[in-house]
């Protein structure tokens, strides 16, 4: 094996690694903390799944399918923005953008709304 083959290897290992135990620890909370193996929320309101979000593009490069299968259902039936708190526009856009990089057909609806949420936020 060459050294480019373990090093792809390698770090396929470790995001399949990291994936699953912020799955485990901190799925749909907005921070994963790895040495206390618990996540945290950006608002008091309760955290939105940054977590889950921003792993999905990794999880669909990486080629790990049931771990993108497991994120896109919970992306459909769980990413949720009713909370009574302030949110990052910022965060809010890379969801959009991230849910934008693959052609699954829940994320279209899912990005409209993502999209009034973030344009929501510049007209208050």
């Amino acid at each position: 094996m060459d050294g480019t083959l373990i090093v792809r290897y390698s770090s396929k290992t470790l995001h399949f690694l990291l994936i699953r135990v912020t799955e485990r620890d901190a799925y749909g909370d907005d921070e994963y903390h790895p040495i206390s193996r618990r996540g945290s929320n950006l608002s008091d309101a309760g955290g939105i799944g940054y977590t889950v979000v921003d792993a999905i593009d990794t999880m669909v490069i990486m080629g790990l399918h049931d771990e993108e299968e497991r994120a896109r259902d919970w992306v459909a039936n769980k990413l949720d923005f009713n909370r009574d708190g302030k949110f990052n526009t910022f965060e809010v856009c890379a969801i959009y953008a991230k849910l934008s990089f693959t052609s699954e057909t829940i994320y279209p609806s899912r990005q409209r709304f993502v999209y009034s949420v973030a344009f929501s936020q510049h007209t208050t």
